[in-house]
């Protein structure tokens, strides 16, 4: 891999209206979301979230990590995708021949662009969930040790999250046949496995709960009662779902067919 690979690949993703819309949609889902569910729970006596601790306050500045880890990896998807679905990928490989410097190019911008998307959303999550805190009258928790692991835990998700949407691409090749499936199987099967199995050693690596837990804990993971990995645990299972992902799809890409 070059700079100058990885400048390609980069400046690929930037000229494209994607990337900020992705972008504005973490700042408001996590800004809002934030804020919003700090006042529905203060506002409601029965709630089951702690506002008053540090886990309760990593809950509230995390949120898009645990409902919107599926936007990192739809750019991971499309950072490779793309290039086969506009043809351009040929034009890459006349100024790099290397398929897999290429690809691991790829792999550093996608997991760069989703570690930005993640300091973007749990931001964006720390400044609504903070004021509706403090305008409610909760402490911040800002400095305690707890509410920083959860949040770089959230940070290094993005991250991962956006290499395993690249490998799924390279595996796939079809970028809506890879976002359609992963989506539903995420957003849908897999909360519902996770509920209606609550409790099963397995459901803790799927890779939504893992992912819950290598964010030291979200909303979906408290609503289904499971016992999660510790963080250290799932963010090593996560990465090593990405790396395996990764070369996989490394493997694929190297015999890509180019017209």
């Amino acid at each position: 891999m070059t700079m100058i690979q990885v400048k390609t690949e980069a400046t690929k993703v930037a000229t494209t209206k994607l990337w900020w819309l992705l972008a504005l949609t973490l700042i408001v889902l996590a800004g809002a979301g934030s804020s919003l569910l700090t006042l529905a729970v203060s506002a409601s006596g029965s709630a089951q979230l702690p506002l008053d601790t540090p886990g309760g306050a990593g809950v509230v500045y995390n949120l898009a990590v645990g409902l919107a880890y599926v936007v990192p990896f739809v750019l991971g998807v499309l950072v490779l995708t793309s290039d086969l679905h506009q043809g351009t990928l040929s034009v890459s490989a006349v100024g790099e021949p290397r398929r897999l410097r290429i690809f691991v190019a790829k792999i550093a911008v996608a997991v760069g662009v989703c570690a930005l998307y993640g300091v973007v959303s749990v931001g964006a999550g720390v400044l609504g969930g903070a004021f509706s805190l403090t305008a409610s009258g909760y402490e911040t928790h800002l400095l305690d040790p707890e509410v920083t692991s959860r949040l770089a835990g959230g940070v290094a998700c993005f991250a991962l999250w956006g290499a395993i949407g690249l490998g799924i691409g390279a595996l796939v090749k079809n970028q809506l046949i890879a976002i359609i499936g992963v989506v539903v199987f995420t957003q849908f099967l897999e909360p519902v496995i996770r509920i209606v199995a609550a409790g099963s050693e397995l459901t803790r690596f799927l890779p939504g709960a893992v992912s819950d837990a290598a964010a030291g804990g979200t909303l979906i993971s408290m609503a289904t009662g499971e016992q999660p990995l510790l963080q250290i645990q799932a963010l090593g299972t996560l990465a090593f779902y990405a790396a395996a992902l990764a070369c996989l799809g490394a493997l694929r890409f190297r015999r890509y067919e180019l017209a």
